[in-house]
């Protein structure tokens, strides 16, 4: 009896078709730098003008910082907003700014890092159909070479980023069959959020 609920409830979360695969990846090399072992990370960049992307970082930061942690490329030091205020006059930099002359050698010197992960929220919709977007640069100190890039906007409105959440949320529900449906992933801000990551973060060249 119970093996037949089982098979019933597995055929009432039906994922059917093609699952969405990262498009717009960098990498320079397939594989980091040997030398490569510490990686600063800055504050996560948003528009602070937008009150959907202030909340939007506080629901995702520590996300980041965790999910990074799991792809198990390299050691990962947080850099935190006072310290990039104390730095240099504000408290966050995208990659695509024009950062101050000194800024890479200071975080060296400081944090004892060989590159920084520039992370910017570009995109937040916490409501369905959710769309996170994110540009996630990894800059060589030494010599500023961009070693790795992502610019992706996932909407869970396109089915092909539905089910790879859902296909992902069924994966850490595997041995927990009463957290019930996969589509819950859909309904949350901070399992979405923890799908985009894993994915993206999955695209980092290897150790």
């Amino acid at each position: 009896m119970f093996v037949a609920g089982c098979e019933t409830e597995r055929f009432t979360d039906p994922i059917i078709g093609p699952v969405y695969k990262p498009k717009n990846v960098f990498s320079q090399e397939p594989k980091l730098p040997a030398g490569l072992r510490r990686v600063a990370v800055m504050p996560l960049a948003h528009n602070l003008e937008d009150p959907l992307q202030v909340a939007g970082r506080e629901t995702l930061e520590p996300l980041l910082m965790v999910e990074l942690g799991k792809a198990q490329r390299f050691e990962c030091i947080p850099v935190s907003k006072d310290q990039v205020q104390h730095w240099t006059g504000r408290p966050q930099w995208s990659a695509h700014d024009q950062l101050p002359p000194d800024l890479m050698q200071q975080i060296k010197r400081e944090m004892d890092c060989d590159a920084v992960l520039f992370p910017e929220l570009a995109q937040y919709r916490p409501y369905p159909p959710m769309v996170i977007g994110w540009n996630l640069k990894l800059v060589e100190i030494n010599g500023l070479n961009v070693l790795w890039a992502v610019d992706e906007v996932l909407d869970a409105g396109e089915s092909s980023v539905a089910n790879g959440a859902r296909i992902y949320q069924r994966e850490r529900e595997k041995g927990n069959p009463a957290l019930g449906d996969s589509r819950q992933v859909l309904q949350s801000p901070r399992q979405f959020g923890q799908y985009t990551l894993d994915l993206l973060f999955s695209t980092l060249p290897a150790r």
